[in-house]
């Protein structure tokens, strides 16, 4: 049975001289001063003044706060006490040199604790403490151990260790402290030592700690992740568990068991499971039996996309969805699966070959098969068409293409962009700035090039697409194999120029100087023998009706007659036949005599009134022009004009150029809506237009044309309708 206690303090006042009249039924006790302070202690007096009740206990408290009591300072009991009267005790232990500490006598009946006043002293210190023993000297991690010995103390700074771990007392007396061992503790072997404050005792050797003792494991057969529970007494919390060298993960442990999970990467088959807790290392007595996938073979290892695989081995999953199998990092399908076999396709999506196959059973423990898989090259079996345009669609057909997009598709070895893939088909898309008129068209996949290539042509590349001269609405002519354009202007806007420059198709654009005509648009040119002739166009003020004529060989302008007085050209086309020159301007149409400087006034071509610099051409001595939907042809000798065809693309109707290559005739879509220019031949015999190719180079506007070896060429333009003017160069070669 508990007892209950009510704790009274009795504080003396110098002025109280009578005691109280009025009964009191618990004991009052007195402290009086210390005396005698050395270095081994200090003596304390007290006196019981009044005993109505037998005394159970008296005694002192003391420690270094105010008001100590017995239940959380230091005590000396000096046990029970008849009758009134003086007692005193000498404090041997826990004293600190130089530290003030409170005492307070005290006294105990059966039911009241009773305290002194307090008083206090100046230690001089005490009597270090003594250990003389521990029991027992044998023990496991969570056991109690006895240390016995002298002048124990409950002040904080009485520390207990074994070894070098710090170990809070559960229990403290004058003679006797109880410990708990901890299992941090590592050493088998451990020191016992107790300190106050500098004072300190050791026992060497002291505490063996006892192995634990294993008594079985279960189950003793799994696969990664199988949970397992080792059993047995004495375990170390900090206990780690070990599968041959892979360290298992530890879900919980006691002192009696210890639950993990079979970590991945042990071996399979017999694997020995070792306990390591500080210095000890235990062996499970029976060996746990792996039971990890393995991959003994897999047939076929070469072949293409889609592919059926076998794959043989142990401890796969029966159930089809519980095993994941990879080719290259590619989720494979799985046809059918046992705990020995595995059937599966393989994927696309690969990106290099040899592919390593791996096999995962139940998202846990994936193996890797020493052999990869060898995909066969792709081989190409047509290509349509064979005649393709810049920034144009085609299609490839063959074998082993990967349908994820893993094909790298090359023209000449550099990739062009490709949308559409099958394992039998690829569609490509052609770049805007074809360097060749023939290349070389491969497929890579899985960083495997095609067993064979195919060769496709171009009517179009471009040869030159630097920035030297900006140029549109210029002018252009060609002699001895090179190209002169020149004036025009920079941007819609204006900016115009007044500079001459020359394109050889082999080192590029050369800056000859400035045309003495001053700066212009939309002039018109020719060339006759080693001359050349410019005249007319416009600038932001006026327009011009102006004729120069350039020396090829010299590089001297001379200023000419004008071409009529008051006549101002611009936007007007010029061709020469036969030594002479005709020029097109609207409803005017002009014949140039350049060994007498004069123009003489031609017949027109109906319908041509409104005709900005109309396409045209030479043919069988006959000059040809288009204008609003219809070919004309004119006779030089009668002077008169033919209707030829009446039925013309639409989209030649206005700015469209021409080239007359090997008695053939190209047109090039002029200004439409669209950017997706079509080239158009001509066939004067048969006198109808068919279409030669699509998707010319990228469509620009207002570029000059002109053709020069059975080759046409158009140069400069704005790519932008508002935009620069820019130096490109496409060439077009019908061959191709």
């Amino acid at each position: 049975m508990k007892k209950y206690y009510f704790i009274i303090a009795i504080f003396l006042f110098s002025t109280c001289t009578e005691e109280e009249p009025t009964s009191r039924d618990y004991p009052r006790v007195r402290t009086s001063l210390v005396t005698s302070v050395t270095s081994a202690g200090a003596t304390v007096e007290g006196t019981i003044t009044t005993a109505p009740a037998a005394i159970e206990d008296h005694g002192f408290v003391y420690g270094e706060t105010q008001y100590p009591t017995i239940t959380s300072h230091e005590v000396i009991s000096l046990g029970s006490k008849a009758g009134v009267g003086k007692f005193s005790a000498t404090i041997e232990k826990s004293l600190v040199e130089k530290v003030t500490y409170y005492v307070r006598a005290y006294a105990k009946s059966s039911s009241y604790i009773v305290y002194g006043d307090q008083v206090e002293f100046m230690s001089l210190g005490t009597t270090k403490p003594t250990l003389i023993s521990i029991a027992p000297t044998q023990a496991q991690w969570g056991d109690t151990i006895t240390l016995t010995g002298t002048n124990f103390t409950k002040n904080s700074k009485f520390l207990t260790s074994i070894g070098d771990i710090d170990v809070r007392s559960i229990f403290v007396s004058n003679d006797q402290v109880k410990l708990i061992i901890p299992h941090t503790v590592v050493s088998v072997v451990n020191d016992v030592s107790i300190n106050f404050v500098g004072n300190s005792a050791t026992l060497n050797g002291a505490l063996t700690i006892k192995k634990p003792i294993i008594s079985s494991i279960t189950p003793t057969a799994g696969k990664v992740n199988t949970e397992v529970i080792i059993s047995g007494s004495g375990f170390n919390l900090n206990t780690e568990v070990f599968f041959a060298d892979r360290k298992a993960t530890v879900k919980s442990i006691s002192r009696q068991a210890i639950k993990c999970t079979v970590p991945t990467g042990a071996p399979n088959g017999m694997t020995k499971v070792t306990l390591k807790a500080g210095a000890e290392t235990l062996w499970v007595d029976t060996d746990f039996t792996m039971m990890s996938p393995v991959i003994t073979q897999i047939t076929p290892l070469t072949g293409t996309y889609n592919d059926q695989i076998t794959i043989k081995g142990q401890n796969f999953s029966g159930i089809q969805s519980e095993n994941v199998v990879t080719v290259d990092g590619q989720v494979a399908e799985i046809i059918s699966s046992s705990t020995t076999e595995i059937r599966a396709r393989i994927p696309y999506g690969i990106s290099q070959t040899p592919a390593m196959i791996d096999v995962t059973v139940a998202n846990i423990e994936t193996r890797r098969y020493t052999s990869g898989f060898v995909l066969t090259r792709p081989s190409i079996t047509s290509v349509t068409p064979t005649r393709i345009g810049t920034n144009s669609e085609a299609t490839i057909t063959g074998t082993g293409f990967d349908i994820y997009g893993g094909n790298i598709v090359t023209l000449d070895g550099e990739p062009v962009f490709h949308s559409y893939n099958m394992g039998t088909a690829i569609r490509f898309t052609t770049s805007a700035f074809m360097r060749k008129h023939e290349m070389e068209l491969n497929v890579i996949t899985a960083g495997q090039a095609s067993t064979n290539t195919k060769t496709v042509t171009s009517p179009w590349i471009t040869l030159h697409d630097g920035t030297n001269a900006r140029i549109s609405n210029n002018i252009i002519f060609q002699h001895n194999n090179e190209i002169y354009a020149g004036l025009g202007r920079q941007t819609y806007y204006g900016e115009y120029s007044n500079e001459m420059w020359k394109f050889n198709p082999t080192t590029g654009w050369t800056k000859l100087g400035t045309f003495p005509g001053g700066e212009r648009s939309h002039a018109f040119a020719f060339t006759l023998g080693d001359k050349a002739y410019i005249g007319g166009g416009q600038s932001d003020l006026s327009t011009f009706n102006d004729l120069w004529e350039f020396d090829l060989v010299s590089h001297v302008w001379t200023k000419l007659n004008d071409v009529l007085p008051g006549d101002h050209l611009w936007s007007a086309a010029a061709i020469t036949h036969n030594g002479k020159a005709y020029l097109f301007f609207y409803n005017r149409f002009y014949e140039y005599d350049p060994l007498n400087d004069s123009w003489t006034p031609l017949s027109y071509a109906p319908n041509m009134y409104s005709m900005d610099a109309p396409p045209i051409f030479v043919h069988a001595n006959e000059i040809y022009a288009a204008a609003e939907g219809s070919l004309w042809v004119y006779n030089i000798a009668a002077d008169n004009w033919t209707q030829k065809n009446n039925s013309m693309p639409t989209s030649l109707s206005y700015g469209a150029k021409v080239f007359s290559l090997n008695g053939a005739i190209y047109f090039e879509d002029g200004q439409d809506d669209t950017d997706e220019s079509i080239t158009w031949k001509y066939d004067p015999v048969t006198n109808k237009f068919s279409t030669f190719t699509t998707r010319i180079p990228i469509f620009t506007y207002e570029q000059s044309y002109i053709s020069m070896n059975n080759k046409g060429y158009l140069i400069g333009g704005r790519q932008d309708y508002w935009g620069n003017a820019t130096s490109v160069v496409y060439e077009f070669d019908p061959n191709y």
